[in-house]
């Protein structure tokens, strides 16, 4: 063979061809990213808008309906998912996986534009995301004080948070929990009825008198100067202050109708730590940046801020840490790695009896494992549990092709050759078959690393790591082996070996060995000599394995014990988030008491629902405890199923954290009859119970908030000067508020909420 006859000729060349791919293999190393998972697209996009006060049949007929005819004629829609709830719109467009998610999101951004003015004027702005695995959060902190909720948020926002969006790789920091600064305006309704002033005229005074607008350039003794005319409110006593009326000497102030409240918005979510409420904080990190050091960063960051106390009153407790498991895992596969190539190389070392063969042979694990690394690197791949699984399954065919040319190049040395024309014709000898068994295996796991869909993308740095794995201990086992075995190789008659104690028990080994052989080449004349009986068996065997199919499971990836479960907790409709505090408070104190048990980290008010909650459990390590994480969720389940009036699911984290949580089956029935689709559901639900193995099954279809209606007598409403738009303004002002504009604090800015006074 060419290559193998060059290396022989040339074996400084050889030797600097190799060694070029291990010192780029080498630098490739510190370059590459530690990570959870491969970077995978998932073709989500979400369009999320906040209908303050609006019921579920108003959002899901003036918001969502009109959001999903707009995004759906997209091209690459695969289909759209729509939850409208309380105030809340989520709507969910799942895309085909060739369609770019990035220029979709742009897409459904233009749409959901285009319509903007076809929706009430009420809502918030819509928030329009897609689902970016990257974009997720990698670390969780808990913070914990004696001082007030709110001054604890602010201190993590202006202290804290500027310090770690500081640092290389994090992309933001959100802070969720406490509470937030919120200047209300509360108006007494039997002034404004004497007054004859509606609550919007009011909130429209407000807005007027809060401005600081240009007014162009004044020239003056030659020069131009900048004309401002600066009217924002600076504190909460020029709100008071402010001119509500003024009619014929009479002047009326926004204090004569109603009080000014420096306070706290109403809060609709919160965290608790261990039972204590707490503000949290998640820090996300950059798409492809190395999680790892990023998490190590923030982690120094904040260490030298408590060694420092420069927030002497805040306690920084850590809640999750993506670079704990990434590091155990890391830690783990790396010595199986190491172990799994040692153990090879003793195998080797055993069989073969000569240390020289031995290392020449073994050389093509290292050589071949750190060049991997440089492919690695130009393909954008990271270590992750698929790479690193890859690189583990890999590390005992990596030495396969050095030991046959090896021991083919032995073969002919004791034949008589002088090693050099013995490792040139053992290697043109067995090349073939060498390259066969390596092209077999790249056949196989070449086509894996260009599938599609999102499994295809988590196993594309699976099956193309060891590609470049295999296809590096190929040009090894060609150039460097010949090489070597030309030049520092000689055959050691059996006497000579003999010679020491270890060749003695080599020896005796290779007695062993050749009893073996011998055997096996009875059993292959005998396979020879009875073709058809051999298939018949190795058809049987085939069979039978078919029939363990029907008692495998099958998973997107398999059951882990971490330590850590989720409860997911549901309330009755019309709860308050007060009773949703307390309840979740008692689940609390429920799950603690599991022995396990060690951290519990609650968020009351998922995404802003007051009637969902979810608690992060923390439980001792697999290797502390003498039962499994099933049997704790198990128990668990069972004393929250005895909780009235709460709907406990006792489920394992997230795949990601921050990903969506959803149940393993989902079964979706659609259709316009909510009274046909409430009794679909049950049936559903009733039978899904009696199927083994089922737990926390539940249905989404929720029975109706309470509510009050306000019927306009449209006749008496005329009469009066009224239309029904501008009696339902006035109403939602007086009960939910009406923010016309905010007060500016330094850098920060609050809502100013008008409203009637809570004790009317």
């Amino acid at each position: 063979m060419w290559i193998s006859d060059t290396s022989i000729k040339r074996p400084v060349f050889a030797t600097m061809a190799i060694l070029s791919f291990v010192v780029l293999g080498l630098v490739s190393l510190g370059r590459l990213g530690i990570d959870l998972f491969p970077e995978v697209n998932f073709p989500f996009v979400n369009v999320a808008i906040v209908f303050p006060g609006a019921a579920p049949e108003e959002v899901e007929s003036l918001v969502t309906q009109k959001v999903e005819d707009a995004v759906a004629g997209i091209n690459g829609v695969k289909r759209v998912i729509s939850t409208s709830t309380e105030g809340f719109s989520r709507v969910g467009v799942e895309l085909r996986l060739e369609v770019d998610a990035q220029a979709a999101a742009a897409e459904v951004r233009e749409k959901v534009a285009a319509i903007r003015g076809q929706l009430p004027p009420d809502i918030e702005d819509p928030m329009i995301q897609r689902f970016d695995v990257a974009a997720l959060p990698v670390m969780v902190y808990a913070v914990g004080s004696t001082l007030p909720s709110d001054r604890v948020r602010r201190l993590v926002d202006d202290e804290l948070k500027p310090l770690l969006e500081q640092i290389d790789g994090v992309a933001a920091v959100e802070i969720n929990g406490g509470q937030t600064r919120e200047i209300q305006v509360n108006l007494d309704p039997r002034r404004l009825e004497a007054l004859a002033m509606p609550i919007t005229e009011v909130a429209s005074k407000l807005a007027a008198e809060n401005l600081d607008l240009p007014g162009g350039n004044v020239e003056r003794d030659g020069r131009s100067v900048t004309l401002r005319t600066k009217g924002e409110f600076r504190t909460a006593d020029e709100i008071a202050g402010v001119i509500l009326r003024s009619d014929a000497g009479s002047t009326v102030r926004l204090k004569d109708v109603g009080t000014v409240v420096d306070g706290y918005e109403e809060r609709t979510t919160t965290t608790r730590l261990d039972g204590a409420d707490a503000v949290s904080f998640s820090v996300r990190k950059q798409s492809g940046a190395n999680t790892v050091e990023i998490t190590d960063r923030v982690a120094a960051v904040i260490a030298r801020v408590q060694d420092q106390r420069t927030l002497p009153d805040l306690q920084i407790k850590p809640v999750h840490n993506d670079a704990d498991f990434i590091k155990e895992n890391v830690r783990d596969v790396r010595g199986h790695i190491l172990f799994g190539g040692l153990m090879a190389v003793l195998v080797i070392f055993l069989f073969m009896r000569d240390w020289r063969s031995t290392l020449i042979t073994a050389l093509a694990l290292p050589t071949s494992v750190i060049a991997t690394f440089f492919f690695m690197y130009v393909a954008g791949f990271t270590f992750n549990m698929m790479s690193l699984m890859a690189l583990s399954l890999v590390i005992g065919i990596l030495i396969d092709d050095a030991v046959v040319v090896r021991e083919n190049i032995f073969r002919h040395m004791e034949m008589g050759k002088d090693p050099m024309r013995a490792a040139r014709e053992g290697t043109a000898e067995i090349g073939l078959a060498v390259m066969a068994t390596t092209f077999t295996i790249l056949a196989v796991f070449l086509p894996v690393g260009f599938m599609t869909g999102i499994v295809g993308q988590f196993f594309k740095q699976f099956a193309l790591t060891i590609a470049f794995a295999v296809a590096m201990s190929l040009l090894v086992a060609f150039t460097l082996d010949p090489m070597l075995s030309s030049r520092f190789v000689r055959f050691i008659p059996p006497e000579e070996r003999r010679a020491t104690k270890v060749g003695r028990f080599l020896e005796r080994w290779g007695e062993f060995y050749d009893g073996i052989d011998r055997v096996y080449h009875r059993v292959l004349g005998w396979a020879v000599e009875h073709p058809w009986k051999v298939m018949a068996a190795a058809t049987l065997v085939f069979l039978a394995s078919l029939s363990t199919l029907r008692v495998l499971g099958t998973e997107f990836v398999p059951a882990e014990d971490r330590g850590q479960m989720e409860v997911l907790l549901e309330l009755p409709p019309g709860t308050s988030f007060d009773q949703s505090e307390a309840a979740v408070a008692n689940a609390e104190a429920i799950v603690r008491g599991i022995p396990e048990v060690r951290q519990i980290f609650s968020t009351v008010g998922v995404n802003g629902d007051v009637l969902k909650a979810r608690l992060q459990v923390k439980t001792t390590s697999k290797l502390e405890r003498t039962r499994g994480l099933a049997a704790i969720k198990t128990e668990a389940r069972q004393k929250l199923a005895a909780v009235p009036m709460v709907k406990a699911t006792v489920t394992d984290p997230e795949f990601m954290q921050g990903a969506p949580s959803e149940a393993p089956v989902n079964i979706y029935v659609r259709g316009d009859d909510m009274t046909a689709l409430q009794r679909l559901s049950d049936e559903i639900v009733a039978r899904a119970r009696q199927v083994p193995g089922t737990a926390d099954i539940d249905s989404t279809l929720e029975s109706g908030q309470p509510e009050m209606v306000a019927h306009v007598n449209r006749s008496l409403a005329a009469d009066m000067g009224f239309e029904v738009a501008s009696v339902a303004s006035q109403l939602r002002g007086m009960v939910e508020g009406i923010v016309p504009t905010k007060l500016r604090d330094g850098e920060e800015e609050f809502d100013v909420r008008v409203r009637l006074a809570p004790e009317f």
